[in-house]
């Protein structure tokens, strides 16, 4: 009997360099217009750093997933005019 066990394969997202076995941005994050208020206080789901594998067949866990969006400070990201 063939068993699949969760397996959390992945490597660092877009903007995002993998730095002492963690994926950590390589500069502001890119946050969509509209999403953060003008004085930019506040918070908006992005970029844990991670993201799966193209066609990796893995089973992702139930919970504490390395790709799943993160709840970051406003401040920290950049607003960019080019995602709508």
């Amino acid at each position: 009997m063939n068993i699949r066990k969760p397996i959390n394969s992945s490597l660092s997202d877009y903007n995002f360099v993998l730095e002492a076995d963690k994926c950590i941005s390589a500069g502001p994050e890119p946050i969509p217009t509209g999403v953060c208020p003008h004085d930019r206080k506040g918070t908006y789901m992005g970029s844990s750093g991670y993201r799966l594998i193209p066609g990796n067949t893995c089973i992702p866990p139930r919970s504490g997933a390395k790709d799943a969006q993160v709840q970051k400070d406003c401040a920290d990201g950049m607003v960019s005019a080019l995602h709508p």
